[in-house]
C-alpha cells in the first residue's frame, strides 16, 4: 500500500469514527463527475430520530446483500433527504464535523 493509499485509508477511518457519533458533511465526487455535498451519519440514535424503521433480524436475513468495500455506505439526513446513500471511498474530497449528539442526562442524580 502507497504512503497515499495509507493517508486515505487512515481519512476513511477518522470519517467512519466520525460519522458513527453525529452529523458530518461530506464533499463527494458522483459518478457522473459532478460534485455533491450533503449531511450524512451513521449514528443509530439519529438515524431513528429521523424516521427511519431499521429492520427486524429476520427481514435483515432476508434482504442482506454482500458488503462492497469500494463503496462506504452512509445514512442521508439533511433538509433534501432521509435515505440511505453510497459512494466510492475513493471519490471522498472532504469532510466536517457538523455536530455531535448532545449529551443524555442521566435521571437519579443530582447536584450538590
Amino acid at each position: 500500500m502507497t504512503d497515499a493509499a495509507k493517508k486515505h485509508e487512515a481519512t476513511i477511518n477518522d470519517l467512519v469514527a466520525a460519522l458513527g457519533k453525529g452529523r458530518v458533511r461530506i464533499k463527494f465526487k458522483k459518478k457522473d463527475e459532478s460534485v455533491s455535498e450533503r449531511v450524512f451519519t451513521l449514528n443509530p440514535a439519529l438515524i431513528a430520530e429521523s424516521g427511519y424503521k431499521f429492520k427486524t433480524a429476520e427481514e435483515a436475513k432476508t434482504t442482506a446483500r454482500q458488503p462492497n468495500p469500494a463503496l462506504l455506505n452512509v445514512f442521508q439526513i439533511d433538509e433534501n433527504a432521509k435515505a440511505w446513500k453510497s459512494f466510492l471511498r475513493v471519490n471522498l474530497i472532504s469532510f466536517t464535523v457538523v455536530d455531535e449528539p448532545r449529551s443524555e442526562v442521566k435521571e437519579g442524580k443530582k447536584n450538590g
